[in-house]
């Protein structure tokens, strides 16, 4: 049995969707999504029993606590993962001493931030009590080398181990929720969450990367290559820039929610958005396993990212991103009120539409994804900072204004208009990259893209 087809039981069809030369991205594509779609659904479960087992206010505060410290953790990562992604597999030998060192980085700025966060007046609502202050950066840390871990294991081949890391950090703290709700009133919910993560970040760590982080074999310079010096600066410059917008308006969402609408508000829209984010974190599973396709290429070749980013990938990962992106948000549109009822009618009354509006906005997502995947294989860091800058900042700035005039709903509105402007400016550059032939003698010598 493939790779592909442990990781998915849907994978052989979307690999005959995007053909033969995608399959190298469909595999570790179909391993990422796997994973997160696993997570996700088992998420959903997690905040149903949690909103069955503790009153609406703590659900709320708990979704915020862990929605900042995702935040905190997303910024420590210097978005690290696209870096690794591009560079790692023509490091070989010297792969785990470049993971090594960001890995280090990661973890010390993380418990940076996590503390200066907790000491900040905007933690008062959220953070109770001297221990929660304490364990705050801990759990941000935590955070952090959980993600980075799964796109360090995309970028050494090893993709298939992901669902499997996930699965078992998704059942055991659905499992801890249950055993700990009737001894932990407060801060229950957070405890579940991050103890099975540090359970998982230990055993990767100790028992997997060291295994795999050896050097992948192919052709190359012994001992493998790194970046220069500067390319690496740009490369984590740009990247730490693009995730600090790209990436952080999700989490940062909910807090603003909080902050003008109250805990009680927060609960009905963490749910919708937190489908909705999953969706779109399948987007970027594509995105991953097309910059790691892009490198390897590269690597093999002995040439360049920004010639390796050819139509051919670009047509593929498109075609394989609206497909999720349409079949994900015609199962949101239609299957939302059940999701939504599994936790109680309320929920279906106040978040209906904020489900609704995010869903849409997931095919002008996937060109997005893909674009800014591009912009990133060719180093086109300060394109792909302004587009993102611009995005993030549109949201955030739409959803200010509309929270007040139409509560949970007007950040489903906010978000829609801005990713559907972005898309449809974005998709006449993406289709002209995918009608570009300068992969045409690598579909000729039947080598897959």
């Amino acid at each position: 049995m493939t790779a592909t087809e442990q990781a998915s039981g849907s994978a052989p069809s979307l690999g005959r969707l995007v053909g033969r030369a995608g399959s190298s991205v469909v595999g570790p594509a179909s391993s990422l999504m796997a994973a997160t779609v696993t997570t996700s659904l088992l998420g959903l479960v997690f905040w149903a029993v949690a909103a069955r087992t503790y009153d609406t206010a703590e659900v709320g505060r708990a979704s915020a606590v862990i929605s900042a410290a995702t935040l905190l953790a997303t910024l420590a990562q210097l978005n690290l993962g696209n870096v690794f992604g591009r560079f790692l597999p023509a490091a070989r030998e010297r792969q785990r001493a470049f993971v090594g060192r960001g890995t280090g980085v990661v973890v010390g700025l993380a418990l940076a931030l996590g503390a200066v966060y907790a000491l900040l007046p905007v933690s008062d609502p959220l953070l109770e009590g001297v221990a929660e202050g304490v364990t705050f950066p801990l759990l941000v840390a935590v955070l952090a080398v959980f993600a980075l871990q799964d796109l360090v294991l995309v970028a050494v081949g090893r993709a298939t181990w992901v669902p499997v890391e996930n699965l078992f950090f998704a059942l055991a703290k659905l499992g801890l929720l249950v055993a700990v709700a009737p001894l932990v009133p407060r801060g229950g919910i957070a405890l579940a969450w991050v103890l099975p993560a540090l359970l998982a970040v230990l055993v990767v760590s100790a028992g997997l990367l060291p295994g795999v982080v050896l050097g992948r074999p192919g052709r190359g310079p012994v001992g493998g290559v790194l970046p220069t010096p500067r390319t690496l600066r740009e490369s984590v410059a740009g990247e730490y820039l693009t995730g600090l917008v790209s990436t952080a308006v999700p989490f940062a969402l909910p807090l603003l929610v909080v902050h003008r609408l109250g805990l009680e508000a927060n609960a009905w829209f963490s749910l919708p958005w937190m489908a909705a984010t999953a969706l779109n974190l399948l987007l970027w599973n594509i995105a991953s396993a097309m910059l790691v396709r892009g490198a390897e290429r590269a690597h093999a070749s002995g040439g360049s990212t920004a010639t390796a980013v050819t139509g051919h990938l670009t047509r593929s990962s498109l075609q394989l991103a609206l497909a999720v992106a349409t079949s994900g948000a015609l199962a949101l549109w239609l299957g939302g009120d059940l999701l939504l009822s599994l936790v109680g009618a309320e929920y279906v009354e106040q978040s209906r539409w904020m489900l609704r509006l995010a869903a849409t906005a997931a095919p002008a997502t996937a060109v997005i994804v893909v674009w800014t995947t591009r912009a990133r294989l060719q180093h086109r860091m300060v394109a792909m900072v302004v587009v993102q800058s611009l995005l993030g900042g549109a949201t955030l700035g739409g959803a200010a204004l509309l929270l007040g005039p139409l509560g949970i709903t007007g950040v489903g509105v906010a978000y829609l208009g801005t990713q559907a402007v972005a898309g449809a400016l974005l998709l006449p550059g993406v289709l002209r990259a995918c009608r570009d032939d300068q992969d045409s003698r690598g579909e000729q010598d039947g080598e897959p893209v």
